[in-house]
């Protein structure tokens, strides 16, 4: 679980993928209820037809179940490496991490020309709790840290016709860090813990011990997501003969739409083959 300093792009999006200037048709940035709909593209020449609707699915219900199965490797993994971090000046560690649910804030970016994707869900409620190593004292102090989870994901929909969504990035970001000190561990062990994560008090250098650790998420959204994804759209594509998947955002429904379409070779792939 590394740390990582909070650049002024929003976490979860690479800044490859920063949203355009202008904005394009379909792209989109903000909140998202996880309604998702896979639709066909009518082939050249049908006229004004629509889109047609193939299948549906809850984006944040798949996100969820992601996160709650990543949540024991994480929470074991985060109070391993405080105590490392530490160099055991920081001990008996205990992590509350609760699973998602459907109140927990989920927001959406799309960039169609781009084939991108992008996921950030607010997971509230975690706590770190744990004790500090003060020389001289009977009893050592006590602190606990309450702190935010962002999982962030973003993927691309422009690969493979059998595998066209690749997961890009897959991590837990965590932020709003609020700790609670005994009164002993701010004058027996702020100096160390300033030392060991900056700040100018005990209380923020635990927080900042906090705010912007990362953790890899890969080995659940990978399967959970991703994969599933390709299963469900590879089986659609080889039905309707489309080879491509463009992701917009229909305003009109508030979802996100993966449309199904039938790319042409280019006259300059025809002439190599």
């Amino acid at each position: 679980m590394a740390r990582e300093t909070a650049g002024p792009h929003e976490p979860w999006l690479p800044p490859g993928d920063q949203e355009p200037t202008e904005p394009e048709p379909g792209s989109y940035s903000g909140g998202f209820s996880g309604q998702t709909v896979i639709t066909v593209a009518p082939r050249a020449g049908a006229g004004a037809v629509a889109a047609t609707i193939v299948d549906t699915f809850d984006l944040r219900e798949q996100l969820a179940t992601a996160w709650n199965s990543a949540r024991p490797t994480f929470r074991n993994e985060l109070a391993q490496r405080l105590v490392t971090e530490s160099g055991g000046r920081l001990y008996d560690i205990h992590v509350a991490v609760p699973a998602a649910s459907a109140a927990d804030s989920l927001d959406l970016f799309v960039i169609p020309s781009r084939s991108t994707v992008g996921l950030s869900y607010l997971i509230p409620g975690h706590q770190a709790s744990g004790q500090a190593k003060a020389p001289g004292l009977l009893k050592n102090p006590s602190f606990t840290v309450n702190f935010t989870v962002r999982v962030n994901v973003t993927v691309h929909t422009d690969g493979a016709p059998r595998q066209p969504m690749s997961l890009q990035r897959a991590e837990a970001y965590l932020g709003n860090a609020q700790a609670r000190l005994d009164a002993h561990l701010i004058t027996r062990v702020a100096a160390w813990l300033k030392d060991l994560f900056g700040g100018t008090s005990a209380e923020q250098a635990l927080e900042l011990g906090f705010n912007a650790r990362t953790g890899d998420l890969t080995a659940a959204v990978q399967p959970l997501v991703v994969t599933a994804g390709n299963i469900r759209l590879a089986a659609l594509m080889d039905t309707h003969s489309r080879n491509r998947v463009v992701p917009r955002y229909d305003r009109d429904h508030h979802q996100l739409e993966l449309q199904l379409e039938l790319q042409k070779p280019s006259e300059q792939d025809t002439a190599e083959r």
